[in-house]
């Protein structure tokens, strides 16, 4: 199995795996379940079922099982399927009502989900080599489309930042700009720059109102200091159509980005 050929053939592979999430067995008790990454459909006359993802499926099925009894006016007992996906997890969560008919029958006898969860690692492997072939770009020379896909962004030789993205021309530029929005900015601030965080309302802003008081916002001269210090670092992009959280995970755990550890070690 080719990372590239799996690539454009994202769809086909989403809709097996929709269809193998659709006829899996229904749960009722979170303790069947086992600790491992995948997807679910929550059942619940009074809902649509929505598909999700998660790193912890056995955790996340106990939250919701639980929030849907304490929230149902019914007897009815919720249901949860699951399907225990190690390959393209986020974009089968992205697939509510995207796809065509056509492809059902299509995909069926020529796509297999369980064999393309089987390859994930080959497939992840293959993702670290496409990178390999990516050129670092000045951050005001980066080049982005509005697809999905994973970045890289170092600075002196060092990589700082890890990330997935189902838009990297919004994402990057949101880096470049709004710090509320940018865990990038806000860790540059805090962990090389030494800011405070100030609220909206202590940098002259309108609070939101469903956060009035969170420390996201720094002072026009400090965001100029943020945009100065990404001047200076590099970018890496890749476009990944099915596999991007799993391949950023991979990158962050292999790689160690400065940032993501010291952010990982105040929380």
């Amino acid at each position: 199995m080719r990372w590239n050929e799996v690539q454009s053939d994202a769809q086909a592979w989403l809709e097996a795996g929709r269809q193998v999430l659709e006829v899996s067995p229904l749960y009722k008790d979170h303790k069947r379940l086992e600790k491992r990454t995948g997807n679910y459909r929550l059942t619940n006359p009074e809902k649509v079922a929505l598909i999700g993802e998660t790193n912890n499926l056995r955790k996340r099925a106990k939250r919701l099982l639980k929030a849907e009894i304490s929230d149902s006016n019914n007897m009815s007992t919720p249901l949860i399927q699951v399907s225990y996906t190690d390959f393209g997890r986020k974009e089968l969560e992205e697939t509510q009502g995207t796809f065509d008919k056509y492809l059902t029958d299509y995909q069926s006898t020529q796509f297999s989900w369980e064999e393309l969860q089987a390859e994930s690692l080959e497939l992840l492997s293959q993702g670290f080599q496409q990178l390999e072939y990516v050129r670092p770009r000045e951050w005001m020379a980066r080049q982005a489309e509005a697809t999905a896909g994973i970045y890289m962004v170092f600075k002196d030789n060092e990589l700082l930042y890890i990330n997935h993205s189902n838009n990297l021309l919004h994402s990057l530029n949101l880096h470049s700009n709004s710090t509320p929005a940018s865990g990038l900015r806000r860790a540059i601030a805090t962990y090389e720059l030494g800011m405070d965080l100030k609220t909206a309302q202590e940098v002259g802003q309108e609070a939101p109102n469903f956060q009035p008081y969170a420390r996201q916002h720094l002072s026009l001269t400090e965001n100029f200091a943020i945009n100065h210090y990404l001047q200076e670092c590099l970018v890496v992009n890749l476009p990944v159509t099915l596999g991007r959280i799993e391949l950023s995970e991979a990158l962050c755990h292999h790689f160690a980005p400065k940032l993501m550890i010291k952010q990982t070690a105040i929380t």
